[in-house]
């Protein structure tokens, strides 16, 4: 358990730059998808 608390503080960094890569491709993936929807009822 101590180590695991330890290295809480290199864990969240890492789960933070997961988490905005994921947003990051997230948003891309909803832009493309609305886009195609768009382009589609014209």
């Amino acid at each position: 358990m101590a180590t695991m608390i330890e290295m809480d503080d290199d864990e969240s960094l890492a789960n933070h730059s997961g988490i905005l890569s994921f947003l990051q491709s997230f948003l891309a993936f909803l832009i493309d998808h609305h886009l195609m929807m768009v382009y589609q009822q014209r």
